[in-house]
């Protein structure tokens, strides 16, 4: 069995700068460091490197030093007017940091454009050699687990009675009166 890989997330060290991120990953054992570089949205918080040629000096210094590599940069979201090239220096950073992934959000209630829109960073990133890996985020699953059952793969004991317990908790969908029950 070989040795799990363990990458320090953002949100542990987001009040650090990309540099400083990597040097706490570093001495707390970890492998990989996950880099919000693109806000979630707008004005929300965000480690600034793109477009700071120092600042990316200074991050490619510490990954050197350390050996601390980045794992995911955050994140994209897919919304109704999605373009992939709106993050091209986003792209740029992550191929210069040897980033393996980017966190892609889906933010378009419609399934079938969500889905063609997802597959175009998918195409984009491949030269840069990273992959757009789906950030799951609970408010997804629950509007999922209200709308319908579970397949039948998922419906063990355990599966069932934690998707009752966020049942219980989860706020009704816009246009339905209550939350359906267990």
């Amino acid at each position: 069995m070989r040795p799990r890989t363990y990458s320090l997330a953002y949100l542990s060290s987001h009040r650090c700068t990309p540099a400083e991120a990597i040097g706490v990953a570093a001495q707390t054992g970890y492998s990989f460091v996950g880099l919000r570089l693109w806000p979630n949205a707008a004005g929300a918080p965000q480690q600034h490197l793109l477009g700071q040629p120092a600042a990316l000096r200074e991050t490619l210094a510490a990954q050197r030093d350390t050996g601390v590599g980045v794992f995911d940069l955050e994140i994209i979201r897919i919304g109704e007017q999605f373009d992939p090239h709106t993050w091209d220096a986003l792209y740029d950073a992550g191929a210069a940091l040897k980033a393996k992934a980017i966190l892609v959000a889906g933010d378009d209630a419609n399934e079938a454009r969500l889905t063609d829109n997802y597959a175009r960073p998918c195409e984009v990133m491949k030269p840069f050699g990273m992959t757009a890996d789906l950030a799951t985020q609970a408010s997804w699953w629950m509007r999922c687990t209200l709308a319908a059952p579970p397949p039948p793969s998922m419906t063990s004991a355990p599966y069932r009675a934690h998707c009752c317990t966020t049942r219980k908790f989860a706020m009704p969908r816009p246009g339905l009166t209550s939350a359906p029950k267990p």
